[in-house]
């Protein structure tokens, strides 16, 4: 029983690490697409463009955090009871 649980949470584990690889990309990328279209010339197109990337940033990293608080929960229960290899 033991066995399986544990084999549960290292899958998890590797679940959540490869959804925070995936969010910490679109946050990157979405901030620096931002960027550029904030440092160009400031049409009302770009400007609604760059307002959704903002929106889609704060989402991506607030996605970021939370995976990463999930992540550290996981390592937490793995040390909590002694399971030191993954």
């Amino acid at each position: 029983m033991e066995g399986r649980k544990l084999e549960r949470i290292k899958e998890q584990l590797k679940y959540e690490t490869e959804v925070f690889r995936a969010a910490l990309l679109i946050a990157v990328a979405t901030i620096g697409g931002t960027i550029g279209l904030l440092l160009g010339d400031h049409t009302t197109l770009r400007m609604i463009l760059a307002g959704a990337g903002i929106i889609v940033s704060i989402v991506a990293v607030l996605s970021v955090v939370r995976q990463d608080r999930i992540i550290r929960e996981l390592l937490d229960w793995l040390e909590d009871n002694d399971h030191d290899r993954l």
